[in-house]
């Protein structure tokens, strides 16, 4: 018997304080060109909102921890949580990588969309 074909998901994302809007790389953050106001630009094949310095410092005045840089004994504590989570959804942890300031993993969910329970939108 032929086997299901996998449906895998890329989910990633940056530590706190470590991406902010108006970075120079780009953000997803709703931003404003001139009396335009965009959306948040989240979805597959959108372009990033362009750098804004101003935004950024901004931003940065007003987050109130230092960013977060995750530590080889983080990384441990995240792939213990990531497993298990795996475990209770079913899913198939395909590949991970924590990294000081982001982390990306891999899983397999045999869905066409997997639920989660705060996903932002």
């Amino acid at each position: 018997m032929p086997l299901a074909p996998e449906r895998h998901w890329l989910i990633t994302w940056t530590a706190f304080g470590t991406w902010l809007p108006g970075d120079r790389r780009g953000s997803t953050s709703p931003f404003r060109t001139g009396a335009v106001t965009h959306e948040r630009m989240n979805a597959p094949g959108e372009v990033a909102a362009p750098s804004q310095p101003a935004l950024e410092a901004w931003t940065r005045r007003r987050v109130d921890e230092p960013p977060v840089r995750l530590t080889a004994s983080d990384a441990q504590v995240l792939l213990r949580q990531f497993h298990e989570t795996a475990r209770i959804r079913g899913w198939v942890i395909r590949a991970c990588a924590v990294m000081h300031n982001h982390v990306h993993v891999v899983v397999a969910t045999g869905a066409e969309t997997p639920s989660f329970p705060c996903s932002a939108t």
